[in-house]
């Protein structure tokens, strides 16, 4: 049996932010979404360069 450890409850704000960002959710839908005031507080805040995105990222200058 796994034994899941305790989190605090912004532990899954994060988790819920990156899953967003993870399925190309717009930044300024997850900053709705986690009531925030700014994009800015989001996007500082939330998140986080993804390995897939970077890969992307290095594909496509590759093939330039």
């Amino acid at each position: 049996m796994k034994i899941i450890k305790p989190r605090k409850f912004h532990d899954l704000r994060h988790t819920y932010a990156t899953k967003q960002f993870e399925n190309d959710i717009p930044l300024k839908t997850v900053s709705n979404l986690l009531g925030h005031s700014t994009i800015k507080m989001t996007a500082d805040t939330y998140t986080h360069v993804l390995k897939r995105h970077k890969d992307k990222s290095i594909d496509i200058l590759d093939s330039l």
